[in-house]
C-alpha cells in the first residue's frame, strides 16, 4: 500500500492517511538529504572514477598503439639503465679520487720538506784519503 506501482492521488490511498503522510515526509526528507550529498559524492568518488574510465578508454589497443607503448617502455628502461650506470661511474670516480688523495697525503714527509740527503757542495774540502785494505797500493 505504501509503494504502489502507479501514482495514485492521496484521496484514493488505502490504509491510514497519517501513515501515508509520515511516509511521504520521510521520503521527501531522504530525497533532500541525498540531493545535498550529490555534489560531495561526485567530487570525492564519482568524478575520479569517471576520469579513470576516460583515461582507460584512451589506451590504443591497435597494433601501432601497442608498438608505441613498447617503444616508450623500452626507452624508459634504457634511460634508467643509463642513469644507474652514470651514478655508478660517479661513485667509482669519487672513490678513486679519495684513494689517490689518501696516497698523496701518505707519501708526503711528515717531518719537513727538506730532502733526506744533500750532496756536498764544491767549497767543502775533500775528505782525507784513508788507505783501505780492499784497494791496491798506489
Amino acid at each position: 500500500a505504501a509503494f504502489p506501482k502507479t501514482v495514485q492521488p492521496a484521496t484514493d490511498t488505502p490504509g491510514d492517511p497519517s501513515a501515508v503522510d509520515r511516509l511521504r515526509s520521510f521520503v521527501d526528507h531522504q530525497i533532500s538529504r541525498l540531493e545535498t550529498l550529490r555534489p560531495i559524492v561526485w567530487d570525492e568518488i564519482d568524478r575520479p572514477e569517471a576520469d579513470a574510465i576516460e583515461v582507460a578508454a584512451l589506451i590504443d589497443t591497435s597494433k601501432a598503439g601497442q608498438l608505441r607503448h613498447r617503444y616508450r617502455r623500452d626507452a624508459f628502461r634504457d634511460f634508467h639503465t643509463s642513469l644507474n650506470a652514470l651514478t655508478r661511474l660517479r661513485s667509482e670516480r669519487s672513490k678513486t679520487f679519495a684513494r689517490e688523495a689518501k696516497l698523496m697525503d701518505a707519501s708526503r714527509s711528515q717531518h719537513s720538506d727538506r730532502p733526506a740527503f744533500v750532496p756536498p757542495s764544491a767549497d767543502w774540502p775533500d775528505p782525507p784519503r784513508v788507505d783501505s785494505r780492499n784497494e791496491p797500493p798506489p
